[in-house]
């Protein structure tokens, strides 16, 4: 029977994950302490969120997520106490060297004071118990996370947006939004000053504009003194919070900032083209940037394709009360209307160095039955060109022109989330850059399944034979009848190929005619 450990843990915080072993490839999930991490109790974790070579960024701007992952456990490891996870990134392309430098450094400290809290803050998991004692050692009492997403990315600007969260214990977890733009040319932290012309006049308008848009989304979910709370932000330690994407100017507020924690964190995109006049045109006008990538404001976006000035909106064409409906794109006068979908996740508009263009978008079905679309709208052209179904935009978002790293949902002996790199090629086809897809191991303490009988394998091309007991976990798979393992105890790799079933056991794999539930213990939950 499978375990519901993704219910169970999203009791504990806003987003879920468990710890892997430190290792250079996505897929490792082997078990490796120095000894400083035996003394502390801690094991260091990484995994590639996206891989891009040095000669494939070489070609253009490129973004490099790296997710470290962390544990700390009590002195004789009976208890696991917190579970760390920080997102680091790398700049790569050339004529973007200072900006490489810079922003490296940027990351590197900014990880450091991370690691520094969350060391700091592992004692809070000796006093905080969420499980009875009796369940062991498998859940963690506290958690601190810091993901990172690219918002934009371009001659101009590079645009961050991190989501830090964290369960040290309480009624629930805290979150919140912070965003990070540099001067793509300098590499330099950009204050929203930077980004004015005229100073007085956009902040009076801004703040009005602001208001606004917050009681047309957010209505009676909000504080009553919320139009102070956003006139003070100006004033305030650090200036308002903001990013900028391919829209426009993004401000975020945190929960309990304009309204309660119910509400949720609130965001307002002021778009570029309404306040010309005040802003600097060098970091607000992605459109002549050239080459380049950005998010797009969902449900709100309207920006201008390179190369011409038909303004491009994409949304869901809101059919009830949920605002589910059919993915719709408009592209000057164009209109294409496509599937029913529950939420648009992600929006982005991607410029390549040939002067074409593309929106990409992520639509979820529902319960993360996700879809990814591709749209041509080069020189206002309005063409559907691609849709891959169980495929969504990377958590990182989009990090390279032409190379796209999406995250692709699987369910391959328990696991998952898996990771394929696509290109975008000049049909604007999606096409797959490997055999395998790289199972992820964000919650790889989870994914190690132990074998209930023996089970046949492949070795370095020789057949062989898993013994019952052997701990394992899945790296990849090609998702039709091959799963790469890795031994947790000897870091031995092979092969295990399975047969999927049929009629009512459609959703169940076979090993040697053995069911996939009779050849282990358990397996984790996969979606």
């Amino acid at each position: 029977m499978k375990r519901t450990i993704a219910a169970a843990m999203a009791a504990i915080c806003m987003l879920t994950a468990a710890g892997c072993s430190r290792s250079e490839s996505m897929g490792e999930c082997t078990v490796e302490e120095t000894e400083a991490q035996e003394q502390t109790g801690a094991a260091a974790g990484e995994t590639e969120a996206q891989e891009q070579t040095d000669a494939e960024a070489a070609n253009g701007l490129s973004l490099t997520f790296t997710t470290e992952e962390r544990d700390w456990y009590n002195e004789d490891k009976t208890r696991w106490l917190l579970h760390g996870e920080y997102t680091s990134v790398r700049i790569g392309g050339e004529g973007y060297e200072a900006a490489a430098e810079k922003i490296g450094a940027w990351s590197e400290a900014d990880e450091e004071n991370f690691w520094k809290a969350a060391d700091e803050s592992s004692s809070d998991g000796e006093q905080v118990s969420l499980w009875d004692e009796e369940g062991g050692t498998d859940y963690y009492a506290c958690s601190m996370y810091q993901t990172l997403e690219s918002a934009r990315a371009d001659r101009q600007v590079i645009s961050l947006v991190a989501m830090s969260s964290s369960y040290l214990g309480g009624a629930h977890g805290s979150y919140g939004y912070t965003g990070y733009t540099f001067d793509a040319s300098t590499g330099e932290l950009l204050d929203i000053e930077d980004l004015m012309t005229d100073a007085e006049t956009f902040r009076q308008t801004a703040t009005e504009a602001i208001v606004q848009k917050l009681q047309e989304t957010y209505g009676d979910g909000l504080f009553e003194d919320y139009a102070d709370t956003v006139a003070q932000i100006w004033s305030r330690d650090g200036g308002p919070k903001w990013y900028l994407n391919e829209t426009g100017i993004v401000f975020l507020f945190d929960p309990y900032e304009v309204g309660p924690y119910a509400m949720g964190a609130a965001q307002v995109t002021l778009p570029y083209a309404d306040y010309r006049a005040d802003l600097a045109e060098q970091y607000t006008s992605p459109e002549s940037a050239g080459e380049g990538f950005g998010k797009i404001s969902a449900g709100t976006a309207t920006v201008v394709t390179a190369g011409d000035d038909a303004k491009l909106s994409v949304y869901l064409e809101a059919e009830d009360e949920y605002g589910g409906g059919p993915l719709t794109v408009e592209l000057g006068d164009q209109k294409l209307a496509g599937e029913r979908f529950d939420r648009l996740t992600d929006v982005y508009l991607i410029r390549t160095a040939d002067g074409r263009a593309y929106a990409l978008t992520t639509a979820d079905y529902a319960s993360e039955d996700y879809v990814t679309n591709v749209f041509d709208v080069t020189e206002g052209r309005l063409l559907q060109t691609d849709s891959l179904s169980n495929a969504a935009i990377s958590d990182t978002g989009v990090g390279n022109t032409e190379l796209l790293s999406l995250r692709v949902s699987l369910n391959v002996l328990g696991s998952y989330t898996s990771r394929m790199d696509y290109q975008l090629n000049e049909e604007g086809k999606m096409v797959r850059q490997s055999e395998l897809y790289q199972i992820d191991m964000v919650n790889g303490q989870y994914r190690k399944i132990t074998t209930a009988r023996e089970i046949p394998v492949t070795v370095d091309g020789e057949p062989g034979t898993l013994a019952a007991g052997t701990e394992i976990c899945i790296t990849a798979t090609d998702n039709d009848g091959t799963a790469v393992y890795e031994d947790t105890a000897t870091g031995e790799t092979g092969e295990i190929h399975y047969t999927k079933g049929d009629g009512d056991n459609a959703w169940t794999l076979y090993i040697d005619g053995v069911s996939e539930y009779d050849c282990f213990d358990e397996l984790p939950y996969a979606g």
